[in-house]
């Protein structure tokens, strides 16, 4: 499916602005569901949803990133990708530490594997 830019909304990763991002998109049109960069931003998303009267699983389903122990009390849930932690904060570091012994090393990019939780 192609990627209608002008869907797409930057935010900070704060409740405000997934708030922020949800009004802008919703107002924009039909739209069938929302992807969250995190668990925070999704909580804009849902008060956004709320305000309208949008039922989530219903009129508009939400996926965000992080795996956050509040997305399961939620009833219809919401999708979420769950991020490796531990191998992020690992890169990081590892990446931290190598630039630090070599400061004229090229950036790098490490790819790491997201889950659907079961």
């Amino acid at each position: 499916m192609p990627v209608d830019a002008g869907l797409v909304h930057y935010a900070d990763f704060k409740q405000a602005g997934g708030r922020d991002a949800a009004h802008a998109v919703l107002g924009s049109g039909s739209v069938d569901a929302i992807f969250v960069a995190n668990s925070l931003m999704a909580v804009g998303v849902l008060e956004e949803a709320k305000d309208r009267g949008l039922a989530i699983g219903t009129d508009i389903d939400i996926v965000a990133f992080d795996d956050a122990p509040w997305t399961r009390l939620l009833s219809p849930s919401i999708s979420v990708v769950r991020q490796p932690a531990y191998a992020v904060g690992h890169a990081a570091g590892t990446l931290l530490l190598d630039k630090l012994a070599d400061p004229d090393q090229a950036p790098q990019t490490i790819l790491l594997n997201a889950t659907m939780p079961s």
